[in-house]
């Protein structure tokens, strides 16, 4: 029996023994390398066994290094082959080291693979160790800024903006002093300052970290409207590493009055940032405005086109109100007519600022958005910067002499430029000679057109517009403007004195501040924000808004149809106040005094109407001729009233004597 059991046990021993045989497994390499690296370890198995194995296969464990970091475990690909009793076999895998976000600290990393295989009755099993190095590279990095795209923090004169920069340690170094510096241009030429706050300003960052840093500007409240830039430097003392990225502190105009309240998502689809236009183009906005508020709005968007260099507002307009409700989204659209002019700089910087507001609200309600866009000149483009008429008011017979001052606004010299004088109903049709102009960068690229005319003696006395046409690229383009000549009296017929006046109100009742019924001009004035009425027909009423005041340009919004434009001090703008397709007044910018800009608001001639909301229209000037004639009655006149009242006679006697049949 003990015999037996003995033998028992040696078999189990023996199978014991067999099922932990061991594979001999031996790196062949220790590869060291950056963060982002695939580094390849090699090995050998030495199979000591007296049989063969088949079946070999792998699994790996993470990595472990200094400081608690690891690097993902490896994948190895399986044998497929046997290995002989006696042979060895070389196997590879590789090891990638992780870069960027997770990035580890240099150093040694060990870890092992476990192999496992048989004979198809026997179980071998090994275990062996192996190590990669991961060199010491510093590294830092900023998530979307750079040189060439900067940090932006614009804000009004007098206000604060804030903005957050994340940093990243993307090397295999401790960085244990970042420092962060600038260099930005900190104030204008009358001692307002710009302050930059970095906050932190030094801090440590392991690999693989990052850091949250914020960047706050701070205007003066008399900052002048600019671009204030510089460089961000930053720099780890202890490994050298360093970055550089720019930052612009922009100083922009008032856009929202309180700056950004309420619930509104003002977006502009369209131009895009950086878009490209020329002098002259037409810009067509469109955004959305989302109402976030619990309750229906009407918003109003406006948008001004700026040169911030200058600080020069150089147009702006305004949408009707529309109502959004609550939790909805409209479209807007407004289009800005850019100016033209040889005196715009194209490597100035101009912005669109657009605001959304609530209407009559806009301190409890408003957002607004900015968009960078390029100007440049077109090639061919010739103005008429100034046109005069002397006299502007005279009698038929007389003469007035005009000049048309012509800019060559584009870039290429233009020859055979030509002025042409236009006005049908006075018979004017005159021609300049024929001008030479260099482009705009050189001192040759003006002129002045001369003519002299005489008023013909059979028109009526009226204001009329003469249109001065100037014709350049090679006669393919045109440009034009508008200026008014006053013929005050004509074969005994005198104008009404063009006499600045005010009144509260008309015959027909409507109260306005100024009365253009019986006048043809008058003076409005008012300050930013101010507003005032006037009415050229005794029924309809206008309100005028003044916008941004300069110190030589004035910004007004005329409704009862809404029209926004920018004049300066001498500059004219005439106006469609009914839709008809023609001017009804002309509003000329005289003075701005202490922030108080004084503007002359003209009823032109053969505009004037009772009313274009209901009814039939009837022209001023009909009722002012059948009032002409009752009130200076003429030998026809009395001979007309005559024959009538002989009529009525005749058939009053007949009535009275005519018996009635039976």
């Amino acid at each position: 029996m003990k015999r037996h059991t003995i033998i028992g046990i040696l078999v189990f021993l023996s199978i014991l023994v067999g099922a932990y045989a061991v594979i001999d497994g031996t790196p062949l390499s220790s590869p060291s390398g950056n963060p982002g690296a695939t580094l390849t370890v090699t090995f050998t198995i030495n199979n000591t066994e007296a049989f063969n194995f088949t079946n070999v296969n792998f699994s790996a464990t993470n990595l472990e290094g200094p400081q608690k970091y690891t690097i993902s475990a490896p994948s190895i690909s399986n044998f497929t082959t046997t290995i002989a009793n006696g042979l060895k076999a070389n196997h590879s895998f590789t090891v990638a080291i992780p870069s960027g976000t997770s990035s580890v600290l240099a150093g040694a990393y060990n870890g092992n693979v476990s192999l496992t295989g048989s004979n198809g009755t026997s179980f071998v099993g090994s275990k062996f160790l192996y190590t990669i190095n991961v060199n010491s590279i510093p590294g830092i990095t900023i998530d979307t800024f750079s040189n060439s795209n900067p940090l932006v923090l614009s804000a009004e004169e007098g206000q604060s903006v804030s903005s957050t920069v994340t940093f990243r340690n993307t090397g295999s170094t401790n960085l244990t002093n970042v420092q962060i510096t600038h260099n930005v241009n900190s104030g204008d030429n009358d001692g307002d300052n710009v302050t930059i706050e970095i906050t932190p300003q030094n801090f440590s960052l392991s690999p693989g970290n990052s850091r949250a840093v914020t960047f706050k500007a701070t205007m003066d409240n008399d900052l002048d409207i600019g671009t204030y830039d510089g460089t961000v430097f930053v720099n780890d003392t202890t490994s050298g590493t360093n970055l550089t990225f720019a930052l612009e502190a922009k100083v922009t105009p008032e856009v929202c009055k309180e700056g950004i309240v309420g619930k509104l998502t003002l977006d502009i689809n369209d131009p895009d940032d950086g878009d490209d236009f020329e002098f002259g183009d037409t810009i067509h906005l469109d955004v959305d405005v989302r109402n976030n508020h619990d309750k229906d709005l009407d918003i109003v968007v406006e948008a001004f086109l700026y040169n911030i260099d200058e600080d020069d507002e150089l147009v702006r307009g305004e949408t009707d109100a529309k109502e959004i409700k609550d939790g909805d989204e409209e479209g807007f659209t407004l289009d800005l007519e850019i100016p033209t002019s040889s005196n715009f700089d194209e490597s100035d910087e101009y912005i669109i600022f657009v605001k959304a507001f609530e209407d009559g609200d806009e301190d409890d309600n408003c957002d607004q958005q900015e968009i960078d866009i390029d100007l440049e000149r077109k090639n061919h483009e010739v103005t008429v910067d100034r046109f005069t008429i002397t006299p502007s008011s005279l009698a038929c017979g007389e003469s007035i002499s005009v000049l048309v001052d012509i800019e060559n606004a584009g870039k290429k010299d233009e020859d055979d430029v030509t002025v042409r004088l236009l006005q049908s109903t006075l018979g004017l049709d005159l021609k300049s000679e024929k001008f030479d102009l260099e482009n705009f960068d050189e001192s040759d690229n003006d002129a002045t057109a001369r003519f002299t005319f005489a008023i013909p003696t059979t028109v009526s006395v009226g204001t009329y517009p003469i249109e001065a046409i100037v014709n350049f690229d090679g006669g393919k383009q045109t440009n034009s403007d508008f200026e008014d000549v006053i013929i005050a009296s004509c074969n005994g017929e005198t104008l009404t004195a063009t006499v600045a006046t005010t009144s509260t109100s008309t015959s027909s009742g409507v109260s306005a501040d100024l009365n253009l019924v019986s006048s043809s001009s008058g003076e409005i004035s008012g300050s930013e924000g101010s507003k005032t009425t006037f009415t050229v027909d005794g029924v309809n009423t206008h309100t005028v808004t003044f916008g941004l005041i300069g110190t030589q340009s004035a910004t007004l919004t005329v409704a009862s149809t809404p029209s926004t434009f920018t004049l300066d001090v001498g500059d004219s703008r005439s106006i469609d106040l009914n839709s008809d397709g023609r001017d009804d007044a002309r509003f000329t910018l005289n003075t701005v005094i202490a922030g108080v800009a004084t503007v002359k608001v003209e009823r032109l001639s053969g505009a004037s109407f009772l009313s274009t909301t209901s009814g039939d229209f009837i022209p001023v000037g009909i009722w002012s001729q059948i009032w002409s004639t009752l009130s200076k009655p003429s030998t026809i006149f009395w001979i007309i009233v005559d024959l009538i009242l002989l009529v009525v006679a005749i058939f009053l006697i007949k009535v009275l004597f005519t018996k009635p049949k039976k």
